[in-house]
């Protein structure tokens, strides 16, 4: 799979989009435990654990914390990690390394942004009356959160449907060109918000900007706090009036003096995430997944940096569940594992944006469960609704193929399809190869991601980010979680659904019934009931798994009782599957 291919499996198209990336393991984390009190690492430019108690369970919350970013190298593009039994190997990185980035800031965190992308400038502004740079143009000013959104180019502000989230630390890059107008001295560049105060550097601006290089822009990190819906700002590069013989409306934008312009940030919300370890049985191992601070770390740090959300929580259940059913790396008995932490999820009351997902060793190694080829994690694709459905699992091995594992599955809890590269997938996906398609920025390691060079993170090739098809289509769902007001009518709340299992094979095999707040959202499907009066044509839910074929099918109460034996036959994907007692 070193080339980028599907890894064909058994049972229909299991697989896993494995990477091999490499992350510089975070320092300074603290956990404060439960009743020890405090708020997280205070005064420190590393990521904050905190240990809070609840009724059912354990948490161990993960926020970004202000970090200051080293900027150099910190994480590699790598080819796909393997699972035909051959040894990883690492690829090119990308490129535009270098220079610090931008720090992020997740809810609950301590700290504000980072420091900003270092340009080599001086320290501190001059003082007294300024005006226009000479001979230096403002050409472009993006917004980064994980991906390239323009907010002016050519000299106009510019519109687009990738999102800006507000309570989200941002990189705002400014383009510019410099001609030989400009007097080489520095310049004060200064981002203006409203009525707030500006951030303020000074930089020496040298020819003309790139993308790929960050050095090449003037840089402002921008915290969460000032990231707010219904935000001004402006751009302006200044020197002392004593340098300028006449004034440059080139060097600002707007161009009239003292206006501004809207930044269209829209609020989304956070991102729940609770991991729940699974202790494998299926071998009498007894064994636990790796929970481990650094690998909690590593949970928050990929989610946060490419999830359009104001901050990432992640938890930790504290009671593991038990499982001591096989789970083969063929695929055999992992529909069985999903069931059971979704249904979890649910016994657990849990809220709508707190996505459960279960990790399991199911070997010694990674190595020993994958030689052969392997199944390494699993979801739901439901509708917004389907609280339920919010779950997956994954290998819970250490190292990033399993966070890796994890942002890929749960991109299918929030209704995405596969990126086709290596795999079918999104027909609406708008780039070749599933290229990310505009420049994406890391924010917690302050790297650009070339489209050239790197696809999404649901494909099946790599080295992956995350598109702005995908980082839209996320918000919109973290938006609608996170927001809406659905309204049920009460027939309809807290009804009892039978349930079969839609095994890959085609075989149906019943599940205990459940009871949902509301009715499931999902591909509906024919389905012929046996009741005590004979058969019923209802319609039911189909939520499908995304790796491989079938999902669990929600039957509606139908209006007689269903007969003693009972039986159920359903039309799935053109063919009528049926099960008996």
């Amino acid at each position: 799979m070193g080339d980028g291919s599907s890894c064909p499996l058994d049972q229909g198209n299991a697989e896993l989009r494995g990477r091999a990336s490499r992350f510089a393991q975070p320092a300074g984390l603290r956990v404060v435990a439960a009743g020890e009190g405090g708020t997280g690492l205070a005064n420190s430019p590393a990521m904050a654990l905190q240990n809070t108690p609840c009724s059912w369970i354990s948490i161990v919350t993960l926020a970004v914390a202000a970090t200051g970013l080293l900027g150099c190298n910190l994480l590699t593009g790598a080819d796909d990690l393997v699972l035909s039994g051959a040894a990883q190997s690492p690829g090119d990185g990308p490129d535009g390394m270098g220079g610090q980035g931008v720090g992020a800031t997740g809810a609950g965190a301590t700290g504000s942004g980072g420091s900003g992308a270092d340009q080599g400038g001086e320290t501190g502004a001059p003082t007294g009356p300024m005006a226009s740079t000479e001979g230096v143009t403002i050409t472009d000013i993006v917004v980064y959160q994980s991906v390239a959104r323009p907010i002016m180019q050519g000299g106009s502000t510019t519109s687009s449907a990738i999102p800006i989230v507000a309570n989200r630390d941002a990189l705002i890059r400014v383009f510019y060109s410099a001609d030989g107008g400009y007097n080489g001295q520095p310049v004060t560049a200064r981002l203006s918000f409203g009525a707030s105060s500006p951030i303020e550097q000074v930089e020496t601006p040298v020819g003309s900007s790139s993308e790929g290089t960050l050095a090449s822009t003037i840089n402002f990190a921008v915290p969460a706090a000032q990231m707010q819906s219904g935000m001004t700002y402006r751009v302006d590069l200044l020197q002392p009036v004593d340098q300028v013989s006449s004034d440059n409306p080139a060097a600002r934008f707007p161009t009239a003096e003292g206006s501004f312009e809207a930044i269209p940030a829209q609020v989304a919300g956070n991102l729940t995430i609770t991991l729940v370890p699974v202790q494998y049985n299926g071998d009498g191992s007894g064994r636990l997944p790796d929970t481990s601070a650094t690998q909690l770390q590593r949970y928050a740090d990929l989610f946060f940096g490419m999830y359009p959300v104001s901050g990432i929580d992640v938890q930790v259940r504290s009671q593991p569940l038990s499982w001591g059913s096989t789970v083969a790396a063929g695929g055999n008995g992992w529909s069985e594992l999903l069931n059971a932490v979704a249904d979890l999820r649910s016994s657990d009351g849990a809220a709508s944006n707190n996505y459960y997902y279960g990790i399991f060793e199911p070997a010694d190694s990674f190595s020993a469960y994958c030689s052969g080829g392997c199944v390494a994690g699993l979801g739901f694709v439901g509708g917004p609704s389907d609280s339920w459905a919010h779950a997956a699992i994954g290998l819970g091995y250490s190292g990033d193929m399993a966070v890796e594992t994890a942002v890929h599955e749960l991109g299918h809890n929030h209704g995405r399809e596969h990126a086709p590269c290596g795999v079918s997938g999104d027909p609406a996906y708008p780039y070749p190869g599933a290229s990310i398609g505009v420049y994406g920025y890391d924010l917690v390691h302050g790297q650009l991601y070339n489209p050239s060079q790197f696809v999404d993170m649901m494909s099946y090739c790599n080295p992956t980010w995350i598109s702005d098809h995908n980082f839209k289509a996320i918000f919109d769902r973290v938006k609608f979680v996170n927001g809406a007001q659905i309204y049920t009518p009460p027939e309809l709340q807290n009804r009892s659904y039978e349930r079969v299992m839609v095994n890959p094979d085609g075989s149906l095999t019943w599940l205990a019934p459940i009871v949902l707040s509301r009715p499931p959202i999902g591909d509906a499907t024919a389905t012929t009931v046996a009741t005590v009066n004979g058969p019923e044509l209802v319609t039911g839910a189909l939520i499908r798994y995304d790796h491989i074929d079938g999902g669990v099918l929600f039957i509606p109460p139908t209006a007689q009782p269903m007969a003693p034996q009972r039986a159920v036959s359903a039309m799935v994907d053109g063919k009528w599957l049926a099960t008996g007692p």
